[in-house]
């Protein structure tokens, strides 16, 4: 195997091969193409033309330099399909905000970014960003696993495939599953064993949360999540393992349903807490530390 640190410019058919020609002007002639590049990426773009489109959404943030963080911050708004993060890395945060895709979209969700991070941390953390955004795809509901990610001498792994849950919008996980999904079909000789073991591992859970991603962002849902994840280190646990993709959806209302009791006991603890003390009635928190 060779690694060559070029971005790929345009891939055609050759026959039964295809050419592929990157940055340096270099080609190779390959008889199985994988895109592994992104859903706007240059083999999408090319192997799928005859597919229906992904659906997708925006994501914007920052890389701050400077600053970290030991917790993962979340945050909601009112009548926004999607949410605010902070992800902290050894020696920086990236911090990002995603939505619709739509005219004005980015003129809209960063100011919202930008105004949680001085709130956040101060003014001067604005003079530390580096900006990045991308499109965050996922599969619409008419489309198999068999079409969307393999061809005729070709598949697609990842967000290129639109492998991203369309409730979280987390695809790292989904991306690494894949693509060995993919490398073992192939050391097998056998194609086709992809998209079948992909289908039988993950279409039911992304099905589930295309279906219920208008009951996920919606305020009462958010309000009452986010009250029993601050009360409640189970629930926090649960919220945790389901943005990592370790929590599966079909087993979700079994987990909650579990912990319904320690979270209640947590939840009219703090209550009690806070009534004793003669503090305000409490509120939704409009941010999550997981």
């Amino acid at each position: 195997m060779q690694v060559r640190p070029a971005r790929v410019t345009s891939v055609q058919r050759e026959g039964r091969f295809w050419r592929v020609t990157d940055t340096s002007g270099h080609t190779e002639r390959v008889d199985f193409l994988v895109g592994a590049d992104g859903a706007s990426g240059v083999v999408r773009g090319r192997v799928a033309k005859h597919l229906p489109p992904l659906l997708q959404c925006v994501g914007l943030g920052y890389f701050v330099e400077g600053y970290t963080s030991d917790e993962i911050v979340v945050k909601f708004f009112d009548a926004l399909d999607g949410y605010l993060w902070v992800f902290p890395r050894l020696d920086h945060l990236a911090v990002g905000i995603c939505g619709p895709t739509g005219p004005g979209r980015s003129e809209q969700l960063l100011p919202e970014l930008e105004r949680f991070l001085v709130d956040f941390y101060g003014a001067n953390i604005l003079r530390q960003l580096k900006r990045y955004g991308a499109r965050i795809p996922s599969l619409p509901r008419s489309l198999a696993g068999k079409d969307a990610c393999l061809g005729d001498g070709w598949a697609l792994v990842g967000d290129a495939a639109g492998l991203v849950d369309p409730l979280t919008r987390e695809g790292i996980h989904y991306a690494l599953a894949s693509a060995q999904f993919l490398a073992e079909a192939l050391s097998d000789s056998n194609p086709e064993g992809y998209p079948q073991r992909w289908e039988a591992s993950f279409r039911g859970e992304l099905e589930w949360a295309g279906r219920h991603k208008d009951l996920f962002f919606s305020r009462h849902f958010i309000e009452a999540f986010t009250v029993l994840s601050s009360a409640s280190r189970a629930v926090q646990a649960i919220v945790s393992d389901l943005v990592a993709g370790r929590q599966q959806y079909k087993n979700l209302r079994k987990g909650l349903t579990a912990n319904a009791p320690s979270a209640a006991v947590a939840l009219a603890a703090r209550f009690i807490k806070r009534g004793l003390g003669g503090a305000a009635p409490m509120t939704p928190p409009t941010v999550v530390s997981l």
